[in-house]
């Protein structure tokens, strides 16, 4: 236990900064990863769409949901179906 503590601290000492440097928008410019920024606190369905439109900017993620409502009401009842089997 005595090692540990004593390995926490030097971790802490190392990696610790009172001014956040380095943070972890640097470690993503680093890594060319582009950063969604948008300040939380305007009203959050703005923020929703705004997170919505950046997760699509290069395709639609396909979440294995039908966009077809009559589509996905036969798939649940399918479901409900094979489950009572």
């Amino acid at each position: 236990m005595k090692d540990t503590k004593r390995r926490l601290l030097a971790y802490q000492a190392a990696n610790q900064s009172d001014v956040a440097e380095p943070s972890v928008h640097d470690f993503f410019r680093e890594q060319n990863i582009q950063l969604f920024t948008k300040d939380c606190a305007l009203a959050s369905n703005d923020v929703m769409e705004s997170i919505k439109i950046y997760v699509e900017r290069v395709e639609t993620p396909y979440n294995f949901k039908f966009t077809d409502e009559s589509v996905e009401a036969k798939r649940r009842i399918l479901v409900s179906l094979e489950d009572q089997v």
